[in-house]
């Protein structure tokens, strides 16, 4: 599974149109967060911010990072 360490914050860097971006993020625990709104949804009777289709998305994302940082080489994302 895809989660950072709780105590450390994150940073992502990547191209986009041929400009630099760099975005950081504060330590937070990922998994507690996504299973308090998912119980929130389900309590409330609302739908999750993630559904399955932009779930696979991201899994999608997130092994295509994993796959540029073996590789050493940027990874194309469709």
């Amino acid at each position: 599974a895809f989660d950072t360490p709780k105590d450390v914050g994150a940073t992502i860097r990547g191209e986009i149109d041929g400009n630099s971006l760099t975005e950081t993020f504060d330590p937070v625990d990922h998994y507690e967060k996504e299973v308090l709104h998912f119980a929130r949804c389900f309590d409330q009777g609302t739908t999750p911010r993630t559904d399955l289709t932009r779930a696979t998305q991201n899994m999608e994302l997130v092994d295509a990072i994993r796959r540029s940082d073996t590789r050493g080489e940027p990874i194309a994302v469709v």
